[in-house]
Parts: C-alpha cells; structure tokens; sequence
C-alpha cells in the first residue's frame, strides 16, 4: 500500500457573489507531485476538530505543508500546522515544508520570520505568474548554495542549485534548525532538524519545475515515509514504543 501523507490544506473565502463560505483548498501542481512519486494524500483542514485532526495524523506516515498565505493570515490552518508538528518533532515523523510550510517549521523550532525580504535585500525571491517558465520576463530563480555534510546536499548531490521561489516572508532565525542552504544574498533557503531522519524545509517551490533535479527531493521524502512506515509496523507488532515517540 501506498504511504499516506498528511497535508493540511489552506482555508479560503469564496467571493461574495459567490456565496462568501469558507472552503479549504490545496494546489493541484502538490498533488500531482506526490501522486508521481506513488504518495497518498490524506487531506486535513484547520475546521476540523482535534480529534479528528489527530485520527487522521495517527493514520499517516509523514506529513508535508505546502505554500500558502503567509504566516498569521490563516489561523485555523496554522494553528493546526503548528500542533502537528509538535508531534512530527517529538515520534520523527518524515515531515517536508515548502515555502510558507519551510516557515512554519522554523516557528515551531523556536525560530522567528522576517516579514518582508524585499526589506532586507535587493535580491528577487517572488513572482505574480502561476507557472514558471524561465523565458518569462516575471520569472524568479535564483541559486542557493547548499552545505556540505548536511541531509540536503545528500538529496540533490549538488552544492549549488536553480531554484524557482515565490516567498514574501523569510527565515530569520531557524530555532534548533539547522541551516544548510541559503541564496547568494544570505537568505535562508534549508532548513533541517539534525536529530531527526527527515525534517526539512525549503523556501523554493520544488513541485513547480518537473525536473529531475527537484524530483530527487520528493523521492528522498518518498524514501522517507516508507521506512518510517516499515520501521513503525516493525515496532507495533512487538508492542514496542517507536523510538522517536515521547
């Protein structure tokens, strides 16, 4: 059976005109991309309760969040994303954030955000257009240097790599995170737990370049979820804690 990953999903109101009721949503582009690494989403929203929350998290063998508002802009996501991963730090859990989910990572370590990054630098990190296309004058890539001996330079087996990025908000101190990539401006563009087999988060949008390069993100995780899935049933079926449990 497939891994089940869980995803909380962003919290959205519809336009008046269209009624103006709350909806919880996630991006296409995401799910296609685990859905090519043979991943199982199991969606959870921020409306629904704890419990239900914590079922559907007990089910699952690692939890990815992706972009959305920025951090504070949608409570009951955040407030629920937040929780979650206590739980992800304390049981290991393969957890992968990208951009707004890298961020929240931070926050639970312990880490504090830069509101604005066109405050702090003049390098560009955002674009307006849906799709990336390096011909487009909107485009945003830049390089971000990854360090030697961490768990991402073990993923993409590159030091330096293109990425796209579409983030307003930033990483100004990665708590009891490890930095292990930032752009040439110094921006923090990794982060990872060095205690843990797979906490990480990255500020870049990985899902949106079908490459093979950032394929090898999204297989690490894959990779990640199934041991963790394996080692777990190993340790259920002799009535054992999991190591990483509290």
């Amino acid at each position: 059976m497939r891994e089940k990953i869980f995803i909380p999903m962003a919290t959205l109101i519809a336009p008046s005109d269209q009624g103006g009721y709350e909806m919880s949503t996630i991006s296409d582009t995401l799910l296609e991309t685990l859905e090519a690494v043979d991943l199982d989403p199991r969606l959870a929203s921020g409306v629904m309760s704890e419990k239900a929350q914590d079922r559907l998290y007990d089910e699952c063998d690692g939890v990815l969040i992706g972009g959305g508002s920025n951090l504070g802009k949608d409570e009951k996501r955040d407030t629920m994303t937040l929780r979650i991963l206590q739980k992800t730090r304390r049981d290991g859990k393969p957890t992968l954030g990208i951009c707004l989910g890298a961020e929240t990572i931070a926050v639970a370590a312990g880490g504090t955000l830069i509101p604005d990054i066109s405050k702090v630098t003049t390098e560009k990190h955002g674009v307006s257009i849906d799709e990336y296309d390096p011909s487009h004058t909107s485009s945003t890539y830049h390089k971000v240097d990854i360090q030697q001996q961490t768990k991402a330079h073990i993923i993409f087996q590159e030091g330096i790599i293109l990425v796209p990025s579409r983030h307003e908000q930033g990483i100004a101190d990665s708590g009891d995170l490890e930095i292990s990539g930032r752009s040439p401006a110094g921006i923090t563009e990794i982060v990872e737990h060095p205690g843990l087999p797979f906490h990480i988060g990255v500020l870049f949008h990985p899902e949106l370049e079908k490459t093979p390069l950032m394929d090898r993100l999204f297989i690490a995780y894959k990779h990640a979820t199934s041991d963790f899935k394996h080692a777990r049933t190993i340790f259920r079926s002799k009535n054992q804690e999991f190591p990483f449990a509290s």
